[in-house]
């Protein structure tokens, strides 16, 4: 939701504590007891390099020498930043920005980044615990697209189909981008030609 101008005060709030849960320690349970994690940031650079940081859940897993997943995304944030601002780090970046003076008619610029932030703090939230996905062997109604190719973590170029399903946020091409969220899932089946659930109906 959008701040009308002038009410520079939420906005610079919310902006803060978006910098925060990216660029903090956070609080999280590890067997019973309260540790602080790394920052999600840091979490994402040492990723890169094959390094495993639990995120937050207490468990290590095995990477690639190379994550490139997480190689993009990291370089995304860090020129996201750059356009910002000049600086030394991505961290100390956004921490100067979070402690500098704006004003009113800066409300809609923090909130733009503010979206950007919480954005890149999901997809790096994903990249270690990623959201079960699905796949559906159908052509896109969209685009008509039935594959897609996608770089998986060793940067292997590999063919998958166009349609995946993530359970809290809808039926997505990843060719064109279209998306059915799950309330649409009943006329999605209908326009790829799939008999409806049993007991659902018309």
């Amino acid at each position: 939701m959008t701040t009308p101008d002038g009410q520079l005060a939420p906005a610079l709030a919310a902006f803060k504590a978006a910098v925060a849960d990216l660029c903090d320690q956070t609080p999280t349970l590890h067997h019973s007891s309260l540790i602080r994690a790394d920052s999600l940031y840091w979490q994402l650079e040492c990723a890169v390099g094959g390094a495993n940081p639990a995120a937050g859940s207490g468990t290590s897993k095995s990477r690639p020498p190379i994550w490139t997943d997480a190689l993009d995304l990291k370089q995304e944030i860090d020129t996201g930043v750059s356009e910002w601002c000049s600086g030394t780090n991505t961290p100390a970046k956004l921490r100067w920005l979070a402690n500098a003076k704006y004003r009113p008619q800066d409300t809609a610029l923090l909130e733009k980044r503010t979206n950007t932030i919480a954005t890149w703090c999901t997809r790096i939230e994903e990249l270690f615990n990623p959201p079960h996905v699905k796949h559906i062997s159908a052509p896109c109604p969209a685009c008509g697209n039935t594959h897609a190719y996608r770089r998986d973590n060793t940067g292997e170029h590999v063919r998958v189909p166009a349609l995946q399903i993530i359970a809290e946020h809808g039926c997505t091409c990843i060719v064109c981008h279209a998306t059915w969220a799950p309330d649409h899932y009943l006329h999605l089946c209908r326009v790829l030609g799939f008999d409806l659930p049993a007991g659902v109906l018309e």
